[in-house]
């Protein structure tokens, strides 16, 4: 399955079995899919629904189906997010699982960060050139990596929501790294200074 098929069965679920207006899946069943079953054991060690494993990360709820060698797909109702990983099959690769959760916790910082008010949410602000560079190669990213062709308004929503939720986390570590570097040039002018004193 290409990755975008994936993310339609996790749409499905994400808007309660329905798909284009009409009820594929039963909203009783959805709910009960995702609702605790039985105390899941091997491979993941979570609590398990009907075919989704169900557990929290940075304090978001959510499910997931988990396929081998670290296939995932991760739907978080509260964000109406659904998050694909797709990996080559040769390990079980457990790092993708850390993707997800280092990307909702970039979510829920940008969230927290941004009571100074010196910062806006659109940390980033692109000029026109800048912004169509960004989208082809998205598009040639999804094409290369992916197998897959997205046109320009899916890669500007792709652009948007990273801008949106990776800008204040980049931001942040900029300023951490050139505080890093101000101390470390402010010691240096004071060894300079010990010198000259006679």
């Amino acid at each position: 399955m290409k990755t975008r098929d994936i993310a339609k069965l996790g749409y499905l679920y994400l808007k309660n079995g329905q798909w284009d207006g009409k009820q594929i899946i039963s909203p009783k069943y959805i709910d009960e899919a995702t609702t605790i079953q039985v105390d899941g054991t091997h491979p993941e060690n979570k609590p398990y629904g009907y075919l989704w494993w169900l557990t929290e990360y940075s304090h978001y709820q959510c499910y997931y189906a988990g396929g081998f060698g670290g296939q995932y797909l991760f739907v978080i109702p509260e964000l109406e997010l659904i998050f694909v990983i797709t990996s080559d099959m040769d390990r079980p690769h457990p790092e993708n699982k850390l993707l997800v959760k280092e990307f909702l916790g970039m979510i829920r910082s940008s969230d927290t960060v941004l009571s100074g008010g010196c910062l806006d949410k659109k940390v980033l602000n692109l000029q026109q050139e800048e912004r169509i560079k960004l989208l082809r190669e998205i598009q040639t990213f999804f094409e290369q990596e992916r197998d897959d062709e997205i046109g320009t308004m899916e890669a500007g929503k792709v652009l948007d929501f990273f801008l949106d939720n990776l800008a204040t986390s980049i931001y942040n570590k900029s300023l951490d790294d050139a505080r890093f570097w101000t101390s470390k040039r402010l010691e240096d002018i004071d060894f300079d200074y010990d010198i000259l004193f006679k």
